[in-house]
């Protein structure tokens, strides 16, 4: 999805309104009438956001803020894939204004050890890359 942002200046800000619909779901017939399917449905529902949360180092710069809509009932799960791509930053859950759970915010932290982005590196190694980590590195964590 960011593949067109990869290699230019990195971002401060990013705005999202992800699909996040899981198929099946019932739809307000409204909706559908005026929303590609494309722009509502993803299974899982989370597969959108893990795509875009992938792409985060490369495009984003240290400190960035990272804005979401979120499914009502999406908080748990989020919140273990939040976690699991950016451990060491802050996020929170808010809601609209009916009370309902509907955005994410992310305060990106990039992670590095020695200057190697630590979120690449999982990247890489979780799809059988080749990392070389100094010594002294490995040794200190």
């Amino acid at each position: 999805m960011a593949e067109p942002l990869i290699g230019l200046e990195k971002f401060d800000v990013l705005v999202s309104n992800p699909p996040y619909i899981p198929n099946g779901d019932t739809v307000d017939p409204q909706t559908l009438k005026h929303e590609p399917h494309l722009a509502l449905f993803a299974s899982p529902s989370t597969k959108y956001y893990e795509e875009i949360f992938k792409s985060v180092p490369l495009i984003m710069n240290d400190g960035a803020l990272l804005a979401f809509e979120i499914g009502e009932d999406m908080e748990q799960e989020l919140t273990k894939v939040v976690k699991h791509y950016f451990p060491s930053s802050n996020f929170s859950f808010k809601n609209d204004f009916y009370g309902k759970l509907r955005f994410l915010f992310i305060n990106y932290k990039k992670e590095e050890i020695m200057g190697l982005d630590l979120n690449i590196a999982k990247e890489k190694l979780e799809n059988h890359g080749v990392i070389a980590i100094p010594t002294e590195t490995v040794m200190g964590l």
